[in-house]
């Protein structure tokens, strides 16, 4: 399972900003827990966080030029699995 938290932001009328948060979980763990014969297993896997622009030169759709970087933070879950 995954909850997702994003927003744009228009910067200038050619530059915009792009913010992105995303949690993952398993919803249910005891499958895995059998399968790896391994106990607890906890439920957050981690996080993906990210940030970019979108910049569009002529004000056009047809030329759009994308930047960005993520971030990936492994959590408990994560962890005990491994």
């Amino acid at each position: 399972m995954s909850f997702n938290l994003g927003a744009d932001f228009d910067l200038t009328p050619k530059l915009r900003g792009l913010r992105k948060l995303e949690l993952f979980e398993i919803r249910s763990h005891e499958p895995l827990e059998l399968l790896l014969f391994q106990r607890p297993i906890r439920h957050s896997i981690g996080t993906d966080v990210g940030a970019g622009f979108e910049y569009r030169p002529p004000l056009s759709e047809n030329i759009v030029i994308r930047a960005g970087r993520r971030r990936w933070f492994p959590d408990k879950a994560l962890q005990d699995i491994l």
